[in-house]
C-alpha cells in the first residue's frame, strides 16, 4: 500500500512558522488491485483497433485469395468444358470414319464376282446339258438351254442347288419341253450312189431361275478362292487381319 501524503501551503496571513497556522496532514490510502480495472481498460483500449485492423487486413487478404481460387476453378472449369466439346467433336468424328469403313467393307462382303459365279455354274452343268444364255435381273439368274433329256434338266437344277453362291429354296425350273434338235451336221450326204439321211434326236429345251444367296463374301473365301476370285479373297483376309471385318 501506498501513503500519500498533502501538505497544504501556509497562508500568507498567518505568520511566520508558528504552530498555530499550521494545517493537518491529509493522506491517501489506494489499493493496487482497484487499480487493475483501469489499466486493463486502458490495455483493451489500445489494443482493440490494433487487432481489429489487423483482422481487416487478414479478412480482406483471405477474401482475396478465394476470390482468386474462385477465379482459377472457373477457368478450369471453361478450359474442361472446351476439352470436353473438342472430345465430343472428336468422338463424333471417329463415329462417322467408323460409319464409312463399316459401308466401305460391306461393299467387299457383298461382292460375288461374276467369274467365280460363272465357274461355278459351269462347274455343275452336267456334260449333256448345254446353256445358250444367262440373264441377271436383280440378282435372279435366268438359265436358258438345252439338254439331252429331262433327266439331265433335272440333276442340273438339283446340282445347283448345292451351290452356296444361290439360294436353294428360290432355284425353280420354269420350263422344259422337247423340241427339234437345232444343231447343223456338216456331212457328204451322197455317197457312191447313195442318200444318207441323217435325224437328231430332239432336245428338252429349258428355263431355270435362279435367285443369288445373300451369304456375305466373307463367308465364302473357299469357295470364292476355288472358283478362281483369289484378289477378292486376299482382300477380305486382309480387312480381317486389321479387325476392320469380322
Amino acid at each position: 500500500m501506498y501513503n500519500l501524503d498533502v501538505n497544504f501551503l501556509k497562508d500568507r496571513g498567518l505568520g511566520g512558522s508558528s504552530s498555530q497556522g499550521k494545517l493537518p496532514t491529509l493522506k491517501l490510502n489506494i489499493e493496487i488491485g482497484e487499480m487493475v480495472p483501469l489499466i486493463a481498460g486502458a490495455v483493451v483500449m489500445v489494443l482493440l483497433p490494433v487487432l481489429a485492423f489487423s483482422w481487416l487486413l487478414a479478412l480482406k487478404a483471405l477474401t482475396a485469395k478465394t476470390q482468386k481460387d474462385i477465379q482459377n476453378i472457373e477457368q478450369n472449369i471453361k478450359d474442361l468444358e472446351a476439352k470436353r466439346a473438342t472430345v465430343k467433336k472428336l468422338e463424333e468424328r471417329l463415329n462417322t470414319l467408323k460409319q464409312e469403313s463399316r459401308a466401305l467393307v460391306s461393299v467387299f462382303d457383298r461382292i460375288k464376282p461374276w467369274s467365280a459365279i460363272l465357274q461355278d455354274i459351269s462347274d455343275r452343268t452336267p456334260v449333256s446339258v448345254q446353256i445358250d444364255s444367262i440373264q441377271d435381273t436383280s440378282g435372279l439368274l435366268q438359265i436358258d438351254g438345252m439338254a439331252a433329256s429331262y433327266e439331265d434338266v433335272t440333276d442340273f437344277v438339283l446340282t445347283l442347288k448345292e451351290s452356296k453362291f444361290f439360294l436353294a429354296t428360290n432355284i425353280e425350273l420354269k420350263s422344259a419341253r422337247l423340241t427339234s434338235n437345232p444343231s447343223q451336221l456338216d456331212y457328204n450326204s451322197v455317197v457312191e450312189g447313195i442318200t444318207l439321211e441323217v435325224e437328231l434326236p430332239q432336245v428338252v429345251e429349258y428355263q431355270i431361275e435362279a435367285e443369288l444367296s445373300e451369304t456375305p463374301a466373307s463367308e465364302l473365301l473357299r469357295e470364292l478362292e476355288q472358283k478362281g476370285a483369289v484378289g477378292l479373297v486376299n482382300r477380305i483376309k486382309t480387312l480381317k487381319e486389321q479387325e476392320l471385318l469380322q
